[in-house]
């Protein structure tokens, strides 16, 4: 497992465009390091949780179409596998989320884009993940809560049809009741269902050995 650092966004440094060539910098770091981590890169998962999945999804289908820009050069590696928990899937979606924790996750867009889609609908077409999809997409899995506050579950939805009608191998796991984040808690009902559901998916679709690259 591989987990990277990347620029956090302020109110006055918007990285919307700074973040994505960050993790295809740590993607080629990787594949440079395989041999000395023994990582065999024919089996490459990316993963990450809620803007992190957004992050994992974005660069997975980018690397696969050869659009990923590494910030550090060299050659982005494809990837086998993606994985996303409670994705920001949708950015426009989440920013119109008017639920009880609708604003919070108003806020962070503010921050990482610098205001909102009626300001910037291009950066916000350049974050969603919805303008990566391609038929050559890695098979792609996204579970999240059906009560999500933060991030709409049905944006999850629309992305795997969408996934799918394109000719990817996309699977789409509901929680029912469960919220944003609902595996935080270690050991945890949540937490169990999420590595249960994450444990199959690699067994299934590559065998126990794959290998996680996750992004928080």
């Amino acid at each position: 497992m591989v987990s990277p650092d990347y620029s956090l966004a302020t109110r006055s440094d918007h990285v919307w465009d700074v973040v994505p060539g960050e993790i295809a910098c740590a993607m080629v770091w990787t594949a440079n390091h395989a041999d000395s981590m023994h990582a065999d890169m024919r089996r490459f998962v990316m993963a990450g949780d809620s803007a992190g999945g957004n992050l994992a999804i974005n660069a997975a289908y980018a690397a696969n179409e050869d659009r990923a820009e590494s910030s550090c050069g060299g050659t982005v590696p494809h990837v086998r596998l993606a994985i996303a928990g409670s994705p920001i899937l949708d950015p426009v979606s989440t920013w119109n989320n008017r639920t009880v924790q609708g604003d919070a996750a108003r806020s962070l867009l503010l921050n990482y884009v610098g205001g909102s889609p009626e300001q910037y609908p291009d950066r916000y077409r350049a974050i969603s993940s919805f303008t990566y999809l391609n038929p050559i997409g890695p098979a792609t899995l996204i579970i999240n809560g059906a009560s999500d506050h933060v991030v709409p579950h049905q944006q999850s939805v629309d992305f795997v049809r969408d996934a799918r009608a394109a000719g990817v191998d996309a699977t789409l796991v509901v929680i029912p009741f469960a919220d944003h984040s609902f595996d935080l808690t270690f050991g945890a009902i949540g937490h169990q269902i999420k590595l249960s559901v994450f444990d199959r998916f690699l067994r299934v679709r590559e065998g126990s050995e794959a290998r996680l690259y996750r992004v928080e």
